[in-house]
């Protein structure tokens, strides 16, 4: 349904890879600090990866902005909720 393939934010993280299929739950555990949600992010379209491709039921998806996300069926649930869980307009 998603896949994340060698994703890549130069300093940040290089090399996230993933697959998700249907009727799954996908979360990342780790140390704060360690990017763990960032490529969750650039699958949002919150931030755009230097490298790296996306793609949604097989399709390649050039994510722009959480819009395009959600009517691609993605949601997203940041760890720092105060700060991001709202999107507004």
């Amino acid at each position: 349904m998603l896949s994340c393939h060698d994703l890549c934010k130069r300093a940040e993280y290089q090399g996230i890879n993933f697959e998700l299929r249907k009727n799954e739950v996908l979360g990342f555990a780790g140390l704060q600090g360690a990017a763990r949600m960032s490529s969750f992010e650039r699958c949002f379209g919150l931030d755009q990866p230097d490298s790296g491709q996306v793609t949604v039921q097989g399709r390649v998806a050039s994510i722009k902005n959480p819009s395009e996300a959600i009517k691609l069926g993605i949601v997203y649930l940041s760890d720092r909720r105060k700060r991001k869980g709202c999107i507004m307009g």
